[in-house]
């Protein structure tokens, strides 16, 4: 239970940190104003998978899997922005289902991303944004880890 502490506050942040104006803003603003907050959120979720390791060899398998989830989100920027439900697939078809900190960690990403794409309204340029944050979050976590 405690590890789910750190990904409900990484929600809270993006969400509460992207409205903190009393003017109305209009949806994509409020995603845009968010973006700064999106990779170190996604960091912390990130940091939360690897300190379940085992083992130093386990936490550095671990990042290697969070960096190539990096090159995943990465590779969904190309054309149209993925729905929240292909993002989720992309990053479920990798990532080994078994372990429930890999589910936990999908579903984090994947509400993380739906809460700033149900926002956007089709911005395709501003849902590649939140997916590149993302990525930038993944590799930040795993940077001392991986080569």
């Amino acid at each position: 239970m405690k590890n789910l502490l750190p990904l409900a506050l990484a929600s809270f942040l993006v969400v509460g940190c992207a409205t903190t104006d009393t003017r109305r803003i209009d949806a994509a603003q409020t995603t845009e104003n968010a973006l700064p907050y999106i990779a170190p959120a996604v960091t912390l979720i990130c940091t939360v998978v690897l300190d379940q390791a085992l083992s130093p060899a386990d936490r550095i398998e671990k990042a290697k899997l969070i960096n190539h989830v990096a090159t995943i989100v990465e590779g969904l920027t190309k054309g149209t922005a993925p729905t929240p439900a292909q993002l989720q697939k992309a990053l479920t078809d990798y990532l080994p289902a078994e372990k429930t900190h890999w589910v936990n960690y999908v579903t984090s990403i994947k509400d993380l991303y739906a809460t700033q794409f149900n926002k956007i309204d089709g911005n395709t340029k501003l849902a590649i944004d939140v997916l590149n944050a993302i990525a930038k979050g993944c590799k930040d976590a795993t940077s001392s880890y991986v080569e």
